[in-house]
């Protein structure tokens, strides 16, 4: 199966329902069933100040618990990557609360979505040891 590298805290938001929009520099004609994987890289304490303020302030909800411990380096969830479609200005904003990026990511170059169905999160995340050098997408041979 296809593992596709996500940094947190966006991988979480994937695997428990919240972002189903992942967003990307580039185009991809995959149309599988995917695993979602959390990189080890930890979040940054902008992107978690960011989303406490997406929560609060955008859906006008409580920021969820598990937020609060975002696991890295393991496999949270598998999806079904459905469609990747090219973002206009207007399409960024108005998708803006399934893909729940910052605006510096359509500015960065950020600006296709890749549309994610069917997600079904893992009971225990799985600890899976990729290449070296992979950057967005990997494999693995874990039955999920």
């Amino acid at each position: 199966m296809r593992l596709l590298k996500v940094n947190q805290p966006w991988a979480s938001m994937i695997a428990h329902g919240d972002k189903e929009i992942e967003v990307r520099s580039r185009n991809t004609n995959i149309r599988e069933k995917i695993a979602i994987y959390a990189t080890k890289t930890p979040p940054s304490s902008k992107d978690m100040e960011y989303v406490r303020n997406f929560f609060e302030r955008d859906l006008q909800k409580k920021v969820p618990d598990y937020l609060m411990n975002l696991p890295t380096g393991r496999i949270l969830a598998t999806a079904t990557l459905r469609k990747s479609v090219p973002f206009t200005p207007k399409m960024w904003k108005e998708e803006r609360l399934w893909h729940m990026a910052p605006e510096v990511f359509f500015e960065e170059g950020h600006t296709f979505g890749w549309y994610l169905e069917d997600v079904v999160k893992l009971d225990s995340p799985r600890v899976c040891n990729l290449k070296k050098g992979t950057v967005v997408w990997d494999r693995t041979e874990l039955q999920l």
